[in-house]
């Protein structure tokens, strides 16, 4: 039922054993010409009690059966027998289990993986047997050394289980945001300070009041006075430099902001610092009629980011949000 693993020796014992292989071999000559073991161990620089031990190791082998292997230390001989373990095959039908089990956002479960697996006829007889009898025990399932090669580490989970949000959160090449292809040479270069900009917006989490809304037929603006809105924060920012040319505030009853919204902070920047080669906008909003016909009037490309990855305002917005970590009731971008 299942079978022991051999523990040999490491590198480093082979490479030691090699050393006293060739130690021996000497002394063995030495010894032949009735050279005393105290003058033998002085020549080949060694302490007698240890030439005498590692002569003794080998002491039944012939000349041409003293290896590296034999004469490497033998602490990896000491300690319990091993235990029995599942097949090789066995192993990698577990692991299959555990990619598709869910402990975690980054890891499967072992337990459920080897219980699945054992259902599923996965497994030998000798295997199921041997998993069987161990848990009847009150042991593990699998012995340490085996429940280590079960370890599956959080980028091969996350990359089965969703490839895209793996590749954007693992992979990663500086820089490349800013370069651009020269439409008149053709060459890579890097996006020059006002050549793009970005526009996004943004949900502060903060409680503002805007006089003068009255809504009648809202239960809520009838009973208490106040109308309940989204307050949100419209920023433009250079692509290359990170600078801010314009921002602006909404406040609407009902949806978030519109595409008039939008060209109304748009306007406000064009006119302070004048139309960019391009705008970096994202889908939704972004991608109304009405912003479309007014970039395409200034003669502006839009360039459409599929990502929050491809924005460089993300970046802004984590800055500008962490000046409001400490006021009190801000739970930041992430904490909300």
């Amino acid at each position: 039922m299942g079978s022991t693993t051999h523990k040999g020796p490491r590198h480093a014992d082979l490479m030691e054993g090699a050393r006293r292989c060739a130690v021996v071999l000497r002394a063995r000559r030495l010894f032949s010409e009735h050279i005393s073991l105290r003058v033998a161990a002085k020549s080949l620089g060694v302490a007698p009690g240890t030439l005498w031990k590692w002569c003794e190791q080998v002491r039944d082998l012939p000349d041409n059966a003293v290896s590296a292997e034999s004469c490497a230390p033998g602490h990896y001989r000491s300690g319990r027998k091993p235990a029995q373990v599942i097949s090789e095959e066995g192993i990698e039908s577990v692991r299959r289990f555990k990619l598709l089990s869910n402990l975690n956002w980054k890891a499967g479960s072992t337990p459920i993986a080897i219980q699945e697996a054992v259902r599923r006829g996965e497994l030998s007889a000798a295997d199921a047997a041997l998993i069987a009898g161990r848990t009847a025990a009150g042991l593990p399932p699998l012995p340490r050394s085996q429940a280590r090669k079960l370890f599956i580490n959080e980028t091969t989970t996350r990359a089965l289980r969703s490839p895209r949000n793996a590749w954007l959160d693992y992979c990663s090449a500086d820089g490349s945001l800013m370069l651009t292809v020269d439409e008149t040479t053709g060459e890579e270069r890097y996006v020059q300070p006002g050549e793009w900009l970005t526009l996004d917006d943004g949900s502060i989490n903060l409680v503002c009041v805007v006089s003068g809304m009255e809504r009648p037929g809202d239960k809520c603006w009838e009973k208490f006075g106040v109308v309940i809105g989204r307050f949100q924060f419209l920023l433009c920012v250079d692509h290359r430099s990170y600078f801010i040319p314009g921002f602006g505030f909404t406040a609407r009853p009902r949806d978030s902001y519109r595409a008039e919204d939008l060209t109304a902070t748009l306007q406000t920047v064009f006119q302070e610092h004048g139309v960019p080669k391009a705008m970096i906008l994202e889908h939704g909003v972004s991608a109304a009629n009405l912003v479309t016909r007014t970039l395409n009037a200034v003669g502006c490309q839009i360039q459409r980011a599929h990502s929050p990855h491809q924005k460089v305002v993300e970046m802004v917005f984590n800055h500008l949000w962490t000046r409001l970590s400490y006021l009190p009731g801000q739970v930041g971008r992430f904490r909300g």
